[in-house]
């Protein structure tokens, strides 16, 4: 969905992308895959409706969460 809306260049660009070790990947992933409380979306579904720069800040926020980043 993100490759039509956006464009393969902006979702695939190095600027977009980051190496994660697979613990992390696993985590982050269970995480997007969970429901958002009181809901029955799950995070991922929910993202998928925001425009790039709110889930590029969402994205942010997640790996800061996870000790990715700082």
């Amino acid at each position: 969905g993100n490759v039509q809306r956006f464009g393969s260049e902006t979702i695939h660009s190095t600027q977009n992308l980051m190496r994660l070790e697979t613990g992390v990947h696993r985590q982050i992933s269970g995480f997007c895959s969970s429901n958002i409380p009181g809901t029955s979306m799950t995070v991922r579904q929910w993202l998928s409706t925001q425009p790039f720069a709110a889930q590029q800040a969402f994205g942010s926020k997640v790996l800061r969460k996870f000790g990715v980043l700082p």
